[in-house]
């Protein structure tokens, strides 16, 4: 039995034509790739499909500081917030990108396609893994945690060793009340 898995596409904001063209090769085999020169055309692309795109590759030197303003308006805009961004960058520092949300850098010169590949491939699964844990994280209908998510997080919270016990008594308190509930 296999399973199918749609291509997903990730979109490049690029200004550099070398450096899109590099991109395009080294992603299009694995990925559908959308090139654009620059931030303006990327939001209205993402406007009109915001479900579309599972990655945006972003060039952190845009001319007019486009990079950062990209950054700051993704963090505002609901459309653009849930797609994971690494910046591509030639300088050492991240300019504070990763305080306005940007989740990965890949350094230039681009020359290490596995590292592209790897650092694509990994931020796309931790945003699916992360989108996985917020949709099953609690009850539609109640808006409570659910009770597996519930005890996975007391495990995280309460100290190794003692979870076990705390959580019999967590179990026995919600069979309680469920029994006292039904006998009245």
């Amino acid at each position: 039995m296999s399973s199918y898995k749609s291509r997903q596409n990730i979109m490049v904001i690029e200004d550099d034509p070398n450096c899109q063209e590099i991109l395009q090769n080294v992603l299009e085999e694995s990925y559908n790739i959308t090139v654009v020169g620059n931030t303006q055309e990327a939001l209205l692309l993402l406007m009109d499909a915001p479900t579309t795109y599972s990655l945006i590759l972003l060039e952190l030197e845009l001319p007019d500081d486009a990079c950062i303003e990209f950054l700051k308006q993704r963090s505002a805009q609901s459309f653009v917030q849930n797609i994971p961004v690494i910046v591509i960058t030639g300088e050492g520092d991240d300019n504070g990108c990763y305080k306005l949300g940007a989740d990965e850098f890949i350094r230039k010169p681009l020359n290490t396609p596995d590292i592209i590949l790897a650092r694509c491939e990994h931020t796309m699964a931790l945003y699916e893994s992360k989108n996985l844990v917020q949709q099953t994280e609690k009850d539609k209908l109640t808006g409570l945690y659910t009770i597996d998510y519930f005890f996975e997080y007391l495990k995280q919270i309460i100290p190794l060793g003692t979870h076990d016990m705390f959580i019999a008594e967590v179990v026995n308190v919600v069979v309680d009340e469920q029994y006292l509930d039904e006998k009245g």
